[in-house]
């Protein structure tokens, strides 16, 4: 019964990791399009807006969370999309 629980909480957390990532995906798209026909200062806000989602992919990207296998490698592309773009501040 404990085995059990634990797999049923590993599968919700699953679920709920995969919604997450699937909308900070599609929000880092949505804001990376609406920047490229932006003047600089203007998408600079947006620009710090999609930094601050650095946190939560890394902790998503990360092989001990719980994410299906089929979006494990979209945290990676979306954390490295992240970093390419140095939309991430370097402490």
């Amino acid at each position: 019964p404990a085995a059990e629980a634990g797999s049923r909480a590993w599968a919700a957390s699953e679920a709920a990791n995969g919604a997450t990532l699937t909308v900070l995906k599609a929000l880092r798209e949505d804001l990376v399009a609406e920047m490229s026909g932006m003047a600089e200062a203007a998408a600079a806000p947006l620009r710090v807006a999609v930094g601050g989602l650095a946190p939560v992919v890394t902790t998503l990207a990360n092989p001990a969370t719980p994410l299906p296998d089929a979006l494990r490698e979209a945290g990676a592309k979306v954390l490295k999309q992240l970093l390419r773009s140095g939309m991430i501040e370097e402490g």
